[in-house]
């Protein structure tokens, strides 16, 4: 009694349909196909007797595959995290970066075409809840990086995806993780490889040369000037952007090493490996091309303690290609997850995952770079410019002059005018001789306080003297005029101005 509306009124049979549908989707979590059918067997319980048409088998394969995408695409979005693996030479850095190539929109793009995601995700990187482990810069390669995202978590996945990324990019494997999983945030460290020829610390430029070879009391010094790098420091000095007050400048390196040199076709490479909590922009480049400028010998030992200070210092940035990120670790995460029974652990040291990886990194990122310096040789081209670097605050530098080694005037000039001849005691510089002004200075031995005029001058009245700020010019005294000037000397009551009066 009271009730608004019957049982068996139109309405209240919408309103439940309605409700039906809310019921499955969010309790159950079905497809919208999933709760058409529920919805169609409830109102018409009993199945149709009318036979079906058997489809073809291409038709049977075309409607299995967009079923599959469909249905992939529907299917409820875990987080989970993909390992991966990429040659960085043709692209612009890893973070996406609208009208540039970069890694993270191919792999994006490669995860929507799989069906892991939907176009809003693909669209949209905050409801994705994309995450990269590190930000890699324009031509730098990774032999493993970690990416955080929601996505369908199927491991199946991994070759669909692979099947619609470039060569030089790879997913090894995919892991599911926690719901506030973020790549970046639980990194604990990362650990850089800079795969260098060795004829980057030759000594003078007569021996930097293929030939070149490291012996052990370089490698030594070498291991030595890269410990100068451990421990926590200030690395204003070491990007771009930021000052010496800024908190986020200081960082913690753990590590910093280098390897037994190894020749390779004819060449001989060492391999510099440094592990940090977290790096700056540009801050591993500019490490080596300082520990470069040192070795060679272009500056002194000393200029390590300089960087660190609030003393603004241009460091030389050293080429992006040999540089490799080798690996990230995860220890605080799989310490309090790793153990439960329930989530993955994100460690890739298997005998299966590292075989792969170590396949990528000799065919697409050790042979890339062996080529390259081959071929073009950016560190041999960089060293040119080593020579003619200045370590003093850039801002207040002069650039160096485009296409020649030739300095512009030295920094410590402030003044934007030329500076007069030594011999010169005019507080006003003269022109050069060799200038073509028009009016012609007179010869050093003349002793007149008024110049006269050229002998090739066409003129009829004389210059004045250019000491002379007078409008009208005087008559010369051998000048034969009517009317007598009057002797300095004379007193007269409106005296005339002397020549050389002001």
């Amino acid at each position: 009694r009271g009730f608004p509306m019957k049982l068996w009124h139109p309405q209240f049979q919408r309103f439940s349909s309605l409700l039906w549908q809310w019921i499955l989707c969010n309790l159950f979590r079905m497809s919208n196909m999933e709760i058409e059918e529920v919805l169609q067997d409830k109102e018409d319980p009993k199945p149709s007797k009318i036979p079906k048409t058997c489809p073809s088998q291409g038709e049977r394969d075309s409607d299995k595959e967009g079923a599959e995408f469909t249905g992939r695409q529907t299917l409820r979005k875990k987080k989970c995290a993909l390992l991966l693996s990429f040659c960085g030479k043709d692209y612009k850095g890893m973070q996406t970066n609208p009208g540039v190539k970069t890694i993270e929109e191919e792999l994006i793009r490669a995860v929507y075409l799989s069906g892991a995601i939907s176009e809003e995700m693909r669209d949209n990187l905050g409801k994705l809840k994309f995450q990269r482990c590190a930000r890699t810069d324009k031509g730098v390669s990774a032999a493993r990086q970690l990416v955080s995202l929601k996505m369908v978590p199927e491991a199946s996945l991994v070759v669909t995806i692979n099947e619609h990324l470039p060569k030089d990019i790879k997913v090894m494997k995919l892991f599911r993780a926690i719901k506030s999983f973020n790549s970046k945030d639980w990194c604990d460290s990362r650990t850089y490889e800079y795969f260098m020829p060795t004829y980057a610390f030759a000594p003078s430029l007569s021996e930097t040369t293929r030939n070149f070879r490291l012996h052990e009391g370089q490698i030594e010094r070498i291991s030595q000037l890269l410990r100068k790098y451990h421990g926590t420091h200030n690395f204003h000095n070491f990007t771009s952007g930021r000052t010496a007050g800024d908190p986020s400048s200081k960082r913690y390196i753990i590590s910093f090493e280098c390897d037994q040199p190894k020749i390779v076709n004819g060449n001989e490479y060492i391999s510099l490996k440094v592990q940090g909590q977290s790096f700056v922009l540009h801050q591993i480049r500019k490490m080596i091309g300082l520990l470069i400028a040192v070795v060679r010998g272009h500056v002194s030992e000393e200029i390590f303690e300089r960087c660190f200070l609030k003393e603004k210092v241009n460091i030389p940035r050293a080429p992006g290609l040999y540089l490799i990120l080798e690996n990230v670790h995860f220890d605080r995460y799989n310490r309090k997850f790793g153990s439960d029974g329930t989530h993955q652990v994100l460690e890739w040291t298997g005998e299966d995952i590292r075989r792969k990886i170590e396949d990528f990194k000799v065919e697409n990122i050790f042979s890339v770079i062996l080529e390259t310096e081959l071929k073009a040789s950016p560190m041999l081209e960089w060293l040119a410019t080593l020579n003619i670097h200045t370590y003093d605050d850039p801002e207040s530098l002069p650039h160096l002059s485009s296409g020649c080694g030739v300095p512009l005037p030295h920094p410590s000039s402030k003044s934007d005018v030329p500076l007069p001849h030594p011999s010169s005691k005019s507080d006003v510089p003269l022109p050069h001789p060799s200038s073509k002004s028009d009016v012609p200075l007179p010869h050093p031995s003349s002793k007149s306080d008024v110049s006269l005029p050229h002998p090739s001058s066409k003129s009829d009245v004389p210059l004045p003297h250019p000491s002379s700020k007078s409008d009208v010019p005087l008559p010369h005294p051998s000048s034969k005029s009517d009317v007598p000037l009057p002797h300095p000397s004379s007193k007269s009551d409106v005296p005339l101005p002397h020549p050389s009066s002001k």
